[in-house]
């Protein structure tokens, strides 16, 4: 990473010699930059805090404008560049003379025209992780295709690329790319990339009506990366819609959402009803024996209140048979345990015995983030992380797994499993609770999940 030597403010527009304030001396230590991030440390006892060092002290900022010397000295002086990175807005000119600063890129508008040292920018890029500019220089470039399998709808493959190198996918600084299959197959050509840096990608794949396939993948200058995405044709995917337009606000919050998956023979359908909490908590310990294979139970009133219909999307695998687990999403990496953060390297390896897709969206196509009820299903569960109870039916075969992996936390009653869900946005499984696992009747129920894709 860049280093941070010394640091000026000014005011906006005066960017003369004479306008410049340097303030890197009020603080503990420079600031660190880390992929379009400047964070300041607290300020040297007695500083003054003058030009801004008190209002910076002990926080981080996100950088947009980027000011970089270019190599050499022209005729006229020192140039440099001012990139916006944004808008992916280029300026060049001198040190000194804010008035000399020209736009020489606007998105993919090139003005030459406007470059004092008469570069040519239509090759140019800017390394959010280096905060280095390059001009003229031809970026590396690989490719990717997959195979879709018999295409029976549209198919579309997104694939979003994690440019800054920060671990997260489709965010400010990265690329989001998008095709449709064509005859059974998809390709991305002409991936630009940094030469020499391994760039990371999300790739999913998703047909209407079927679960999606969501995998990792890397590049390097000149890959050809070829991906097996038949899966996304795998497994059904199970939908079901509650309209909540009708309860009155005091009804949302003593109601409760369920939606689950049965089995009977070969025949695999989902359910859904919408109850009363006195009802739910009636029924919460009797037996059931329709088959089922998964139940999720939403607090009503964890749901927004401007949603008036919610739509789930399901399905059950079972990761001891083949064709299930091709829909395993990202890595088998984990991490959380212990409240331990992603960056902290605490992942570990994962196995599986089941994992489960589901995915709620609001009558607008917009998936739904759960709030807080003012009621809850268990008064012993913190809901302000525990929104989602979670029942498993495991097969002879997933218990002999969970078996053999030992009771996850022998100081508590029972049998524990632990419990993890993936986010999309890093394509990684987080650590969010334990399962207490019905041994005699090989279920495990949670009450410690947030929603998203389940895995044990």
């Amino acid at each position: 990473m860049p280093a941070v030597n010394k640091v000026y403010t000014h005011k906006a527009g005066h960017i003369l010699p004479t306008d410049l304030k340097q303030v890197d001396t009020q603080f503990v230590s420079f600031p660190t930059y880390n992929n379009g991030e400047l964070c300041f440390s607290d300020l040297v006892s007695g500083a003054s805090g003058d030009n801004g060092a008190s209002v910076m002290a002990g926080k981080c900022y996100d950088v947009n404008f980027f000011y970089t010397q270019k190599i050499g000295i022209i005729d006229k002086g020192v140039a440099f560049i001012l990139t916006y990175t944004p808008t992916d807005k280029v300026y060049e000119g001198l040190a000194g003379d804010a008035t000399s600063f020209k736009v020489v890129r606007d998105g993919n508008t090139i003005h030459n025209e406007n470059s004092i040292s008469e570069d040519d920018y239509t090759i140019y890029r800017f390394d959010v992780r280096t905060a280095i500019a390059y001009v003229g220089e031809e970026p590396g470039i690989a490719s990717l295709s997959g195979n879709a399998g018999d295409v029976v709808n549209p198919i579309t493959a997104v694939l979003e690329l994690d440019v800054d190198g920060d671990g997260l996918y489709a965010g400010k600084g990265d690329r989001t790319l998008s095709v449709e299959a064509r005859n059974g197959s998809f390709t991305f050509d002409n991936i630009a990339l940094v030469k020499g840096v391994k760039l990371n990608g999300q790739l999913i794949v998703t047909a209407e009506g079927y679960a999606p396939l969501q995998k990792l993948v890397s590049f390097e200058d000149g890959d050809s990366v070829v991906v097996d995405a038949s899966a996304a044709l795998n497994k059904p995917a199970l939908k079901e819609v509650v309209n909540l337009s009708g309860l009155s606000s005091s009804a949302r919050m003593n109601s409760v959402m369920e939606f689950g998956i049965r089995k009977e023979g070969t025949k695999v359908e989902s359910f859904s009803r919408l109850i009363s909490l006195s009802q739910f908590r009636a029924e919460a310990n009797l037996p059931v024996d329709d088959g089922r294979v998964s139940t999720y139970t939403f607090d009503t009133g964890s749901i927004p209140a401007d949603v008036k219909t919610v739509e789930v999307t399901m399905q059950a695998f079972d990761s001891t048979k083949p064709d299930d687990i091709q829909n395993f999403p990202g890595s088998f990496r984990g991490y959380g345990e212990g409240g331990l953060a992603k960056a902290s390297g605490s992942e570990v390896g994962l196995e599986s015995a089941a994992f489960d897709l589901l995915v709620m969206k609001d009558q607008n196509g917009k998936e739904i983030t759960l709030e807080t009820p003012a009621n809850k299903l268990n008064k012993n569960v913190d809901v302000s992380t525990c929104v989602n109870r979670w029942t498993r039916h495991v097969s002879n075969t997933q218990d002999t797994i969970i078996m053999g992996w030992g009771d996850y936390d022998s100081n508590d009653t029972g049998y524990q499993v632990p419990i993890w869900s993936n986010d999309n946005s890093e394509n990684a499984w987080k650590f969010v609770g334990i399962a207490n696992y019905d041994l005699p009747l090989q279920v495990f129920k949670c009450v410690s999940l947030i929603h998203g894709d389940q895995d044990t």
